[in-house]
């Protein structure tokens, strides 16, 4: 998932749901993650039981606010029991510094007296 850019201490919320499309129920698990970007998602739920067939009644809600800036992709990976594969999750994006634009034209204090503030 391509977040974009991301203003840096600003909280951005996505949903992400697993699907069940086996023919047992299935017990997932979020795998560990220790990286610099990574320790800045947040998941509701890092575990769970999916039925067969079952799509997810309750969405992973993932949160994201960081205060360093630059460039990430993180790729996050859930165990499921009984299997060898993992499923993968990768957000990328880039963490950057407000801006500001101020055009010269516009401001306009007019005539000021020494030493008093406007």
């Amino acid at each position: 998932m391509d977040i974009g850019d991301i203003f840096v201490n600003y909280q951005n919320e996505f949903d992400v749901g697993i699907e069940n499309t086996g023919e047992i129920d299935c017990h997932w698990k979020l795998v560990p993650y220790e990286t610099p970007f990574g320790s800045k998602f947040h998941f509701s739920k890092t575990e769970g039981v999916l039925g067969t067939k079952e799509k997810p009644r309750d969405l992973i809600r993932v949160t994201f606010k960081s205060d360093i800036l630059g460039e990430f992709s993180e790729t996050f990976r859930f165990a499921m029991e009984g299997s060898a594969e993992m499923l993968s999750l990768t957000f990328k994006g880039h963490v950057v510094a407000p801006t500001f634009k101020f055009s010269e034209e516009i401001i306009d204090f007019g005539r000021v007296s020494f030493k008093f503030p406007v």
